[in-house]
């Protein structure tokens, strides 16, 4: 990391300054993007700023302004910001999921399922939906969201995997067994399905 933001600080330097820079903007966002990998977000910020005053259409960098603001919780400039990105370029589906996430931490969950909808298919949307509802302990909603997602496209493995994991939160344990079983039916990923088959077998000596 330190060896990156050395080499973006020698290019910054390297550019000459003027009112518009596509190439000196895009090496703040990269500055910006580092800090928020080190967890400096207020530096992040600061650096997004740049990279917007310079170049104040690009949507990418409005987003990433809006992940930072959503890293830290402030929950009203990131949709702020993810808005802007959306106005200049109203096809960037990163931007609407993660408006859509931003809708989902304010308990806006229609909203949330719109921008879902507007980032990827339809049963997409109703996994990540279920995905908010989790983490606003609405267990019962998340459920019901996944089944939604399912009954469109029954091989979302995620869909199962988190449905199991509510249910177990529920203490529902032979729903939460039947979903794991399912998920080790159409997963692809053998770290997962390890994790998954864990949970398996201590729900079954639970039982």
């Amino acid at each position: 990391f330190d060896k990156a933001m050395e080499a973006f600080g020698k290019g910054i330097v390297l550019i000459p300054p003027s009112k518009t820079s596509p190439i000196r903007a895009r090496l703040h966002n990269s500055k910006a993007v580092t800090y928020d990998m080190l967890g400096k977000h207020e530096e992040a910020i600061v650096e997004y700023e740049k990279a917007i005053k310079l170049d104040p259409t690009n949507d990418s960098f409005y987003n990433n302004k809006g992940f930072s603001y959503l890293l830290q919780m402030r929950i009203e400039e990131a949709v702020s910001a993810f808005r802007k990105a959306l106005e200049n370029n109203p096809n960037n589906k990163t931007a609407h999921a993660n408006l859509g996430y931003a809708y989902g931490l304010k308990g806006m969950h229609e909203l949330a399922l719109i921008e879902f909808k507007l980032s990827s298919d339809e049963a997409s949307a109703y996994n990540n939906l279920g995905y908010v509802y989790i983490k606003d302990g609405k267990l019962t909603e998340a459920i019901e969201s996944y089944n939604n997602a399912l009954k469109i496209d029954p091989t979302i493995s995620s869909s199962y995997y988190n449905k199991g994991r509510a249910y177990e939160l529920l203490g529902e344990i032979d729903n939460a067994i039947q979903a794991y079983q399912e998920f080790l039916k159409y997963t692809n990923s053998s770290q997962t399905a390890e994790e998954a088959f864990d949970r398996l077998q201590a729900l079954r000596r639970r039982n």
